[in-house]
């Protein structure tokens, strides 16, 4: 019995030293039909606007990516992932050397979405790149801006008095004269040069455009330093003067309004926003103009309004997130600085 076991045991061990074996004679063989896929030269480009409509059409352009056997021409395949649907598009096969163009038709629903362009080739790993844009309605009631409770309540009629131009307007009597209570948008640039962020941030006036006569409906005029003392003085700045900063008022300014619920003016204790005084003032900023350049890089952080100082001469009113007081801010009228307006009522007196 004994002598059985013994011989079985022989023979496995025998077969495992056979498998192995082989395993090590098999095993270190050289795949030889392994390839490896090749980077794409350059990297692939296109722009979207950052605000658009409901009903707006962009288009963009992919480019940038070659094999790495063209130098002068790209060949390599191009497709788009379409948002919200996720379906693929191709726009250009692989070989073909065609500029393309993805035609975009912007569907009715708000928010945050993104466009993905690829380059794909035989023998390439994809290359890719992805941009975000915004479906805005400006409608007070379509959830886009959230926060501007009451503004419907001083509703006054819709602004005709300007060629090809219609717009609701908004008023409140502050130290007896009367204010709108939105930006003006008729003249100027609107925010990422997007036309639907107008109805919503107001336009970027540079100094000669706040100067010009159809900067304000017919009836108003460009906000004046006296004006603005008068109402820095109703609420509650003892010591206003023109020129100089007013202090402790900001937050009876500010409104506490969100853009697709991210909340604009950032929480600081020492402001407390309230917008008692009705307003209405969003931290849209400010822009600085080279030429037809504008760039807008201070959303969240300022709102910023021309005043006119004398008959020639404009300050900015501005409001900063870190700051209760309202701040002047003195020769930036030379064309270089873009600033918001408010338009104070004519007065028969």
């Amino acid at each position: 019995m004994q002598v059985e076991k013994d011989r079985q045991m022989k023979i496995a061990r025998a077969f495992t030293i056979f498998a192995s074996a082989v395993a090590v004679a098999f095993g270190c063989k050289k795949n030889t039909t392994e390839t490896t896929s090749l980077y794409m030269n350059g990297s692939m480009k296109f722009d979207v606007p950052e605000f658009v409509e409901a009903g707006d059409h962009f288009e963009i352009e992919p480019y940038g990516l070659f094999k790495a056997t063209d130098k002068y021409s790209s060949t390599v395949g191009i497709y788009v992932i379409k948002p919200i649907t996720g379906e693929k598009d191709t726009l250009r096969v692989d070989g073909d050397s065609t500029a393309v163009k993805f035609a975009y038709d912007v569907p009715d629903t708000i928010g945050k979405f993104t466009i993905t362009a690829v380059g794909f080739a035989s023998g390439y790993y994809n290359s890719s790149l992805s941009k975000s844009f915004t479906i805005i309605n400006p409608d007070r009631d379509s959830g886009s801006v959230t926060g501007l409770d009451g503004l419907d309540s001083l509703f006054i009629g819709y602004d005709d008095s300007r060629p090809d131009f219609v717009c609701p307007m908004y008023s409140i009597t502050i130290g007896g004269n009367e204010w709108l209570a939105t930006n003006e948008y008729y003249l100027g640039r609107p925010y990422a040069s997007s036309p639907v962020m107008g109805p919503i941030f107001g336009n970027y006036l540079t100094a000669d455009e706040a100067r010009n006569g159809q900067v304000c409906p017919e009836g108003w005029h460009l906000s004046t330093e006296d004006e603005w003392v008068d109402l820095a003085t109703a609420l509650g700045c003892g010591d206003a003067e023109k020129g100089y900063p007013f202090k402790g008022i900001a937050g009876s300014l500010m409104v506490d309004a969100r853009l697709f619920n991210e909340r604009l003016w950032q929480y600081y204790p020492d402001v407390k926003i309230t917008n008692s005084a009705k307003f209405y003032a969003m931290p849209c900023g400010y822009a600085t103009v080279a030429g037809e350049s504008y760039s807008f890089t201070t959303l969240g952080d300022y709102a910023s309004f021309w005043s006119r100082l004398d008959a020639d001469k404009l300050v900015v009113r501005y409001l900063h997130k870190y700051s209760n007081d309202v701040m002047c801010l003195p020769g930036v009228d030379d064309g270089g600085f873009a600033a918001s307006v408010r338009c104070v009522r004519d007065r028969d007196d």
